[in-house]
């Protein structure tokens, strides 16, 4: 399903498989079956490829946009606070590959009307 929207991403950026990867964390093989459409990324790997490529993975729907956040830890040296010991784990996703489309489409709606200005 993204294989060929990653190489073609991969390509207008003149990379490898192997540079990809290594920018992005990733191993070659995985790479490789992601473009052959024999593994599917998921949205935390296609972030990492698209950052990794100098574009960002963003929701839209009509005028709206909400863009996924940079990787923790992708550039060495961003500035960001770290974690602090006391702060609360993260949350496990509530939407996954068996979610219904209905129910996906819901929860993005609801989150896009609730991050517009009005």
């Amino acid at each position: 399903m993204f294989g060929s929207f990653v190489r073609e991403v991969r390509d207008s950026r003149g990379v490898s498989q192997q540079k990809l990867a290594d920018n992005a964390g990733l191993t070659q093989s995985n790479v490789a079956a992601i473009e052959n459409n024999r593994r599917q990324p998921s949205a935390h790997s296609l972030n990492r490829i698209l950052v990794a490529c100098g574009s960002e993975l963003a929701t839209v729907a009509e005028a709206r946009q909400i863009f996924a956040p940079l990787p923790p830890g992708f550039f060495p040296d961003d500035d960001l606070p770290r974690g602090l010991p006391d702060d609360p784990p993260d949350e496990e996703p509530t939407i996954n590959p068996h979610t219904p489309l209905n129910e996906r489409v819901r929860r993005i709606t609801a989150m896009l009307e609730t991050s517009t200005p009005r």
